[in-house]
């Protein structure tokens, strides 16, 4: 988890840095930073909202009164299921690649990184933020913190 964040925090501050310390917005110049700053953002969000839904459910397995599924906590399904979720948002990252984009700021002479489809941008404001970032991982986290303890 510790990488997710670190890596969200580069990727984030890096150009937060260089636009007010140095008035050059790269991502408004350049395509390709653009899409790896949007692509970056995303997966080592995502990334660090797993670790933390994740987590709880590492603490309940051990404790659980089923010997079924005690038997799923060890170390070997804790590095699958990070596996499968780093390739999974991978993957959900290919999306950010396509749709962002250099768009005229509306009213300005300038470009900006954005997306211009209004489908992409709903998705990414209903499904990723509110839903992934927000609602799951408390839901998630509350829910086995409870049966946990």
């Amino acid at each position: 988890m510790s990488f997710a964040n670190i890596g969200n925090m580069i990727s984030g501050l890096l150009s937060r840095i260089i636009i007010s310390g140095f008035h050059h917005d790269l991502t408004a110049i350049s395509l390709l930073i653009c899409k790896i700053k949007s692509y970056t953002m995303e997966f080592f969000m995502l990334t660090s909202f797993t670790c933390i839904c994740l987590l709880p459910i590492d603490q309940y397995l051990p404790t659980c009164a089923r010997i079924q599924w005690r038997q799923w906590s060890n170390i070997k399904t804790a590095h699958h299921l990070t596996i499968l979720f780093i390739i999974g948002w991978l993957l959900h990252g290919i999306l950010y690649l396509i749709y962002f984009d250099l768009a005229p700021s509306p009213g300005m002479d300038e470009t900006s990184c954005a997306s211009n489809s209004v489908a992409f941008r709903q998705y990414h404001t209903y499904d990723c933020i509110i839903n992934l970032t927000c609602i799951l991982p408390i839901f998630v986290s509350g829910f086995f913190r409870n049966l946990a303890s």
